[in-house]
């Protein structure tokens, strides 16, 4: 061949599908040499310039008016906002091989190549410099499969035990609005006065009804307190399901701090790892599991130094926390508390102190 090798290869992604950025007109017309602003691979178009997104480009915003997957192009628009967006991203993992395993009676951490199934399904408008969320909406994208390498923690039955014991979640006193104690009858009623649980029917106490997206998701009480986010439960699941919920807190705010740590234990870009917490996930057996995963397809190394570097992450991460002068979470440590839920910052503070609990207990036992 006339051609270097290297010509053939992007510096900027290990993919060869790619969707490139124009400017947008009134018909759409574009010189391929002047209009394009740059470009993007393609499964990372869906969460960057998704529909609706603010898109940053040489220290100038653009919204993004349509993505068409179809033709690999997206359209946007110069615009000057307050606010930047935020795309969520539900995940799914299986563990397809084990490269190395550490454990300890509260957790064990791993690495090895797993396949990560990730769809966006929504994205959150985030005021500059306050971080207040102003909105949230939903998109339907379609997901994306990628086979890569990750680094992951499981709890073990031990752990959660300790979780459940300690005694410092922090759920205050939620206004749930004025009509609140009008669906919640409504709800009661429609379940047939009975835990949609275990199936115990009232009797002298009434049970209690509870939000299966938490409340707190919500931008106006109306919406959270529609019957269809609602379910009859008795006092025994109703503690069940709120630990739960703080417990995916906690793990939230985890796996915030390490996915944000662990860049500068990596020398690498935020957007290079992807995060995943779920309070019971199947890899572990119904436990919880924080994991960090690359974005790069089959992995380039990354989570096996994260393995390797377990210790010092999690030393690192409970100094910030602990040092953060926050009261229940902010981007500097756990992630906003509107991100959380509930706030998360003494769950996850908990988690994290923990974790490192666990890993000097296997260091005493010579493991």
């Amino acid at each position: 061949s006339d051609l270097f090798p290297s010509g053939s290869f992007s510096l900027r992604t290990t993919s060869a599908d790619i969707v490139y950025l124009y400017l947008d007109n009134s018909d759409r017309s574009f010189d391929k040499t002047t209009r394009m602003i740059g470009q993007v691979e393609k499964r990372s178009s869906l969460w960057m310039v998704h529909p609706d997104a603010v898109y940053l480009h040489e220290g100038k915003s653009f919204h993004v008016s349509e993505l068409d997957i179809d033709t690999n192009i997206a359209w946007l628009k110069p615009v000057e906002t307050d606010y930047y967006t935020v795309p969520k991203i539900q995940s799914e993992v299986d563990v397809e091989n084990i490269y190395q395993q550490q454990t300890s009676t509260l957790a064990a951490h791993n690495s090895g190549e797993v396949l990560v199934r990730e769809q966006v399904v929504g994205y959150r408008r985030i005021k500059w410099f306050t971080n207040e969320v102003l909105e949230v909406h939903e998109l339907d994208l379609p997901a994306t499969d990628l086979h890569t390498t990750a680094y992951w923690i499981c709890f073990t039955d031990k752990m959660l035990s300790s979780l459940k014991d300690v005694g410092y979640w922090s759920s205050g006193r939620i206004d749930y609005g004025a009509g609140w104690m009008r669906q919640r009858e409504l709800a009661r009623q429609r379940d047939g006065f009975r835990c949609q649980f275990c199936g115990t029917p009232e009797t002298d106490r009434s049970h209690d009804v509870h939000h299966k997206i938490p409340f707190k998701k919500f931008s106006s009480p109306d919406q959270a307190n529609h019957l269809d986010n609602l379910i009859t439960l008795c006092p025994v699941c109703h503690r069940k399901a709120e630990n739960s919920v703080r417990i995916r807190t906690g793990l939230a705010g985890v796996g915030y701090a390490l996915g944000n740590l662990a860049p500068l234990h990596l020398m690498c870009d935020r957007a290079d790892l992807g995060i995943h917490t779920d309070p019971e996930s199947k890899i572990a057996g119904n436990l919880p599991v924080v994991m960090i995963y690359e974005h790069i397809p089959a992995g380039i190394g990354l989570s096996q130094r994260l393995f390797e570097t377990h210790e010092a992450i999690i030393d690192h991460a409970v100094n910030l926390v602990s040092d953060c002068r926050c009261t229940n979470g902010c981007p500097s440590c756990i992630g906003p508390g509107a991100d959380a839920e509930i706030g998360g910052k003494v769950e996850s503070l908990t988690i994290l102190k923990l974790l490192a609990e666990g890993s000097l207990s296997r260091h005493r036992e010579g493991k």
